[in-house]
């Protein structure tokens, strides 16, 4: 019956933003200037809780969500958000940082 509920939710299960700031503390970067990418960007929590966390520079977050009623609240927050198949991505200028909280199976 979980399961079952899981897939009806897509999959999604939120990370806690505590542990996403222990996460950022312990983690150091070089750079004033990144780009962090989230292929399950979900609404868009995580990646910008991650982002503000590392409190260095000016991080930029581009994302992408599969769900559509996700992918228009992450765009709220993440103007670089995209509603596509992970697999329709393509880049051009690479991202610095990959943010990788995919749903699991």
């Amino acid at each position: 019956m979980a399961q079952l509920a899981a897939i009806e939710n897509l999959l999604f299960y939120a990370t806690p933003v505590d542990e996403i700031q222990k996460f950022a503390k312990n983690l150091s970067l070089n750079r004033e200037r990144y780009r962090c990418f989230d292929p399950c960007i979900g609404e868009g929590t995580a990646v910008n809780a991650f982002v503000r966390a590392l409190g260095r520079g000016q991080g930029e977050v581009i994302g992408v969500e599969i769900a559509q009623e996700r992918a228009l609240v992450a765009q709220l927050v993440s103007t670089n958000t995209i509603h596509a198949p992970i697999e329709e991505i393509q880049f051009h200028n690479y991202p610095n940082l990959i943010w990788m909280n995919p749903p699991y199976d």
